[in-house]
């Protein structure tokens, strides 16, 4: 086919093209019966290859190319019935194992064991809302949010191996945290009201957390033998036995060391005291006397009016911490660890303190030379 014939083919009606049969009565009319020359079928080819190419390039690019989830539809759909059972197994195996390792990362909660020593304890139940109480002997399971209240008894609350904390009789204690972060413990209470006394008998490691929260202020062990107890309000005392406690309230922070003390008072700034609580070795201290046997009530407020916080009885001293502006009450300290005020009417039998000398038969003594008393009982 020489070069006329190829332009008259080009130039033939697009509609001639649609029929098989269309296609080849062009090729039975144009083209002789003897086989073409390599270079002219070379040609041809080029020629059609182009005329193909400019005419499904336009197509194939309006097409929209398929999302990444069509192409894995298709895909999953290409599938057989076995192939797709087995890829189902594999999918739900690999899924088990990444929630597995999930698990394995994630701090693990834990439970705590507590004991009854004597009296009863109760024991409100966070998980389903629900209460119960035990008794002296009972050894008991508890739970990151549930709360441990003592009433006349005492409690042994064991987080983990080398840790425990005594609850005093009175006490209501919330677990705040309790999980183990792989192998570092985390412990945290809030004590609302009474006193618990920790001990810690293993140096804390890095990552370890053991912290004691009041009303007031924070307290963070470092590896040590230590007691919170809330007094009045919300006053809270930290007594340290052994190792260190940080202590925070508000923005201040403080370190409490083994055989200091600290008062915490709202308003007041942390001081940290040597010693223990109701040791004075330069006060005046009240020595009560032993008359009829009747414990002498203390107040906790100067006012007979107000909430009496206990009674003295006899040959116990006390430290004078202050007196009202009226001068006929007496701020002594420590009752239950706690600072009460006491009537002076009422240790002078009617007899203001000012004028009342110190004889055999009243209630009480004020010693005026400053002298070392003990700890209070």
């Amino acid at each position: 086919m020489d070069d006329r014939r190829l332009e008259n083919l080009e130039d033939e009606p697009a509609g001639a093209l649609d029929s098989e049969r269309q296609m080849s009565a062009l090729f039975a009319r144009y083209l002789p019966a003897d086989p073409l020359p390599p270079d002219l079928v070379e040609r041809t080819q080029r020629i059609v290859l182009s005329e193909v190419r400019r005419t499904l390039r336009p197509a194939l690019s309006a097409q929209p190319e398929a999302s990444w989830n069509e192409r894995l539809r298709r895909w999953w759909r290409s599938l057989t019935p076995a192939q797709s059972l087995a890829m189902s197994g594999a999918v739900a195996a690999v899924a088990l194992v990444c929630v597995v390792s999930l698990t394995q990362f994630a701090p693990q909660n834990t439970a705590a064991t507590v004991i009854v020593h004597e009296g009863a304890a109760l024991v409100l139940r966070d998980e389903n809302n629900s209460y119960r109480s035990f008794f002296a002997g009972d050894m008991l399971k508890v739970d990151q949010g549930d709360h441990i209240i003592t009433a006349q008894s005492s409690a042994l609350l064991q987080p983990f191996e080398d840790q425990r904390a005594v609850m005093d009789a009175g006490t209501h204690v919330e677990i705040m945290a309790l999980e183990d972060d792989f192998g570092a413990t985390q412990v945290e209470y809030l004590i609302h009201r009474g006193s618990l006394h920790n001990v810690i008998d293993d140096k804390l490691e890095a990552g370890d957390r053991y912290v004691v929260h009041s009303p007031l202020l924070t307290v963070s062990a470092l590896g040590t033998d230590f007691t919170v107890r809330t007094l009045e309000g919300t006053d809270t005392l930290v007594m340290v036995t052994s190792g260190v406690v940080t202590v925070q309230m508000g923005d201040e922070v403080v370190e409490v060391a083994a055989g200091q003390f600290l008062h915490g008072r709202a308003g007041f700034p942390l001081e940290v005291e040597t010693g223990a609580p109701g040791e004075a070795s330069s006060e005046a201290t009240l020595l009560v006397a032993d008359i009829d046997d009747t414990p002498l009530p203390v107040y906790a407020a100067p006012s007979a009016d107000a909430a009496m916080i206990g009674a003295v009885s006899a040959n116990t001293r006390l430290r004078i911490d202050d007196h009202d502006s009226s001068g006929g009450w007496l701020l002594v300290c420590c009752v239950d660890d706690r600072a009460g005020w006491m009537n002076i009417a009422e240790l002078n039998g009617g007899v203001p303190l000012a004028t009342a000398a110190p004889l055999p038969d009243a209630p009480a003594i004020l010693d005026t030379t400053p002298t070392a008393s003990p700890p209070s009982p």
